[in-house]
């Protein structure tokens, strides 16, 4: 029989809902089910409730055991074959209160804060040394078990177990299977909910319903949009958010608008709590919804403590669904939360990605969904970049301040001897080939005008040496270089305006790149993050970089770690022209590496 291990039972209503789910299923009633946690009022609780479940439901069938305390972890976790994890580190009290209280002090507001934020990485930071505790037991007594994440942040702690761990991961959240059902109920189209068809991918909590089809094959997205701008033009109700994403990005995504109102920098804002109305945006909603959840569940606790009399009905969690496929090998479809594997190219390969999973005997097969459309994708790897400053990079960055020096050596001698031409790769290009006379006056012109209305701007041109390290880390363009173009890029508070984008011949091929810094200690430190990502590329490749202040709007441009400051539209298709290796008279240039006295301060 199946051995189901529960890390954080004393999650009494999920603990009840899942395990009861297990005992509703005919190939998992016998299983032995192991109740772990570390509060002992809860775990006890947790025990009757289920023990009476398996009693009026499942026969007395399966076999609870508990488990308290950490001593007793391993021992829960020995043979299992599924495990679940649906902890809460530091509880609602007094963790997820400090999460919200501490930073309203200082202005910054939150709804959930479960995902990011604050919230979600203090959440992160407090769970991940338990998960890796989890992982070592794992590895250790149940190496082959399948671990079902339900805690959130999804993505932090799943992307966790799976970079970092040899436990098989798989990410679960409920708002993938609720999607498009609660849509259209809620837009009066219940009619076609009946044999529906659907695709859905993105990230979690920000995965996007990218196609929806009834029963006969008709695209349901003309009168979804439809109803949805009127909907939100004639009435205030509670998912204003999500429809403002159906008529600017065209698209629905899967988690509430309480959710995504703060995974964005468009409705909660200091300077316009108006848009806090008029979007029905509510506030601080998780710690209410805890204390109504806490109230709640005492007085159902009391009921069923007192007669005993609880029976379960089987849920639409993919928790028991997944371990059914795994034992009978009957294939199930679920919304899984994996690396990024190949499944989404224009995102990172190394993200934790929400896409359709098969499962079955042989575990979890993620479906590869190929290219989302540009503005989804631009949304999501806002989301990502996030993510990836704020807690996955920490140990990296520790690594990389300590060896800075010997890495950027290393890196800077592996350029030069270019050694993968002589096993047939190469990531070098002609020099005449680097771009048109066309493509210098677009970029010219585009820098000129952005300079002028002082929008910030970051353009790496690759030359001989390969930026691919550079251009994985963004998301890919590949568009010809025109200059609206790469103004729209850059315009304030678009999604593709952070990072720098990529030019390789005559396309731009990458945008919201990551930069490597320079850490050229005689440079101006007046210059802020954009001057030295700029310089920091030209240290370590032949690159040469555009960088406009997002301050003064100076066009100033870096070439082997070398930087030009307060250039004219002139003096700039000058240098781009002598970077197609055509004659110039270099003289004019000028090298600084300060400021001169004049000249006004540049520090964005």
């Amino acid at each position: 029989m199946p051995k189901i291990t529960f890390m954080g039972a004393g999650s009494t209503v999920f603990a009840r809902n899942v395990l009861g789910d297990c005992m509703c299923t005919p190939a998992l009633r016998e299983s032995e089910i192991a109740l772990y946690d570390i509060d002992p009022k809860r775990l006890e609780e947790s025990e009757i409730i289920l023990s009476a479940i398996n009693k009026n439901t499942n026969e007395n069938r399966a076999v609870i055991k508990t488990y308290l305390g950490v001593e007793n972890r391993r021992e829960a976790l020995r043979g299992a074959d599924f495990v679940v994890d649906a902890i809460q580190v530091g509880l609602y009290e007094p963790c997820t209160v400090t999460d919200f209280e501490i930073p309203k002090k200082y202005g910054l507001r939150q709804t959930i804060g479960d995902t990011l934020g604050i919230g979600g990485i203090m959440r992160a930071l407090r769970t991940i040394p338990v998960l890796r505790d989890f992982a070592e037991d794992m590895e250790a007594v149940c190496p082959n078990a399948l671990f079902l994440n339900y805690t959130n942040p999804m993505a932090m702690l799943s992307g966790y177990m799976q970079r970092y761990t040899n436990v098989k991961t798989v990410g679960l959240c409920h708002s993938v299977q609720v999607c498009s059902e609660g849509l259209l109920n809620a837009l009066g189209m219940e009619d076609r909910l009946e044999g529906r068809k659907e695709t859905i991918a993105g990230i979690n909590h920000m995965a996007w319903l990218l196609e929806i089809y009834d029963k006969n094959g008709n695209d349901l997205y003309p009168e979804i949009k439809r109803r949805a701008a009127e909907k939100n033009r004639t009435e205030k109700h509670g998912d204003m958010v999500r429809y403002e994403y159906i008529r600017r990005l065209g698209y629905y995504c899967t988690e509430s608008s309480e959710h995504n109102a703060e995974y964005n920098p468009w409705f909660i804002k200091s300077r316009s709590p108006e848009l806090i109305d008029k979007y029905n945006i509510p506030l601080d909603e998780y710690p209410r919804r805890c204390v109504n959840q806490i109230a709640g569940w005492e007085k159902e606790k009391n009921d069923i403590l007192n007669n005993g009399q609880v029976t379960h009905t089987r849920s639409r969690e993919y928790a028991s669904y997944i371990m059914e496929a795994v034992v009978t090998g009957v294939p199930y479809k679920i919304g899984g939360n994996v690396l990024n594997e190949g499944l989404i190219s224009n995102l990172p390969a190394d993200a934790c990605v929400e896409v359709p999973c098969l499962i079955d005997n042989m575990g979890v097969h993620p479906c590869k969904i190929g290219r989302l459309p540009v503005q989804l994708a631009a949304m999501n790897m806002t989301n990502i970049i996030w993510i990836t400053e704020n807690v996955l990079t920490f140990a990296v960055t520790a690594i990389i301040v300590v060896l800075q020096p010997e890495l950027r050596q290393a890196l800077e001698q592996l350029g030069e001897k270019n050694f993968l031409p002589s096993i047939g790769f190469s990531g070098s290009h002609k020099a005449e080939d680097a771009f048109s006379e066309k493509s210098v006056n677009e970029i010219t012109k585009a820098c000129v005008e952005m300079g002028k209305v002082k929008t910030g701007a970051l353009i790496v041109i690759e030359r001989k040496e390969s930026l691919k390290d550079y251009e994985r880390t963004g998301i890919e363009v590949d568009g010809i270089i025109t200059s609206q173009l790469l103004i729209n890029i850059f315009e304030h508070n678009t999604p593709l305006h952070d990072g720098a984008v990529l030019v390789r011949e005559n396309r731009i091929v990458s945008a919201t790149c990551y930069l490597p810094l320079s850490d050229n200690m005689v440079l101006s430190k007046e210059l802020g993050t954009r001057h030295r990502a700029g310089i920091g590329v030209s240290e370590v490749t032949d690159s040469l970089t555009i960088i406009i202040s997002e301050e003064t709007g100076q066009i100033s441009y870096a070439y082997r770690g070398e930087l030009s400051r307060g250039v004219s539209g002139e003096e700039l298709k000058a240098r781009l022209v002598s970077f197609q290796n055509k004659t110039v008279d270099m003289k004019k240039f000028r090298l600084w590496k300060g400021k001169t006295k004049n000249e006004e301060k540049d520090s964005e």
